[in-house]
């Protein structure tokens, strides 16, 4: 069985750079992607272009318990996790007079409560697997 790595916010940036960095070291990846499904396809395309498999997956960060079944669903079509990239996130850049609670509440749930979620969901997938992994947490500049 090929390792695989599951990255969010696959399909742009940092998550894109990271999904097509892991293909090139020999990983199957799966992409979680919020939006954009099209740019998914087409980093997958990439993916399968160097000979590894390629799933994706829609997921909203704003739904933890729904955005860590994402993570159950890659993982079986890739048959294992063994690297889990939780890039995905938002990035507001507001005063803090300007800021509104609805939007400081949404940065909350998608940067923290879903990236929790589905880094939790990650790590006890790898332990069940037996064979443990690696979760890497990337940090969004403001």
């Amino acid at each position: 069985m090929s390792a695989a790595a599951i990255v969010t916010g696959g399909s742009s940036g940092i998550g894109r750079a990271a999904a097509l960095r892991l293909a090139k070291a020999g990983y199957d990846i799966g992409i979680a992607f919020r939006t954009g499904q099209s740019r998914a396809e087409a980093v997958a395309a990439e993916i399968a272009a160097m000979g590894r498999k390629a799933a994706i997956c829609a997921q909203d960060l704003m739904r933890p318990s729904v955005a860590a079944d994402s993570i159950d669903d890659l993982s079986r079509q890739l048959g294992s996790i063994d690297v889990f990239v939780n890039n995905a996130g938002v990035n507001r850049r507001c005063s803090f007079l300007e800021e509104t609670l609805e939007d400081w509440e949404r940065i909350i749930a998608i940067n923290l409560t879903g990236a929790f979620a589905c880094g939790q969901r990650a790590a006890k997938r790898m332990v069940a697997q037996g064979s443990g992994g690696r979760i890497i947490k990337c940090h969004q500049r403001s």
